[in-house]
């Protein structure tokens, strides 16, 4: 979210220190989204973050967060990147509820700011989970045997022609 449109998250009014602390969340909401869909994928991260934990220590995911990430970790095994972002547009909503977002149009683009971000994680995660195969040294053999037997058909052919 942030890391595409700056701008968007400045949207949130700011004046008071609940509107500070909700512009705040939103934004670590969306980072702990991205470390959680890196956690999958990349072998760095998994050393740098290798539990719930580590991410606590770090100060992206809080204690309370880190149960109910475990508590749907039991359910199911799959990926949970979009939990966070769900908390992020609760706190959008309510936000607006609180008349800290000025419209429904700025809720509107906030919306599809995290949505967008979603759809980017998600496609991480299927780029990973997807094996793509090695192309051309499953191809090339299958494309020489036409070639091959082309040239020897034609050599045959030419050798029946001049007996």
């Amino acid at each position: 979210m942030c890391a595409y449109n700056k701008s968007c998250i400045c949207l949130v009014c700011f004046q008071d220190e609940r509107g500070r602390l909700m512009r705040r969340n939103i934004v670590r909401y969306a980072v702990l989204a991205y470390v959680i869909t890196l956690k999958h994928v990349s072998v760095r991260v998994k050393k740098r973050f290798p539990t719930l934990q580590h991410i606590v220590d770090a100060g992206i995911l809080m204690d309370s967060e880190k149960k109910i990430i475990e508590m749907m970790d039991e359910r199911s095994p799959m990926a949970k990147y979009w939990m966070p972002l769900v908390w992020a547009t609760n706190i959008i909503n309510r936000a607006r509820k609180e008349a800290l977002i000025s419209s429904d149009h700025v809720v509107q683009t906030l919306l599809y700011e995290l949505s967008e971000h979603r759809r980017k994680l998600g496609s991480i995660i299927s780029y990973d989970t997807v094996c793509v195969p090695l192309v051309y040294t499953q191809v090339r053999p299958l494309s020489a045997i036409p070639t091959h037997s082309f040239l020897l058909v034609k050599l045959s052919l030419s050798f029946f022609v001049f007996l």
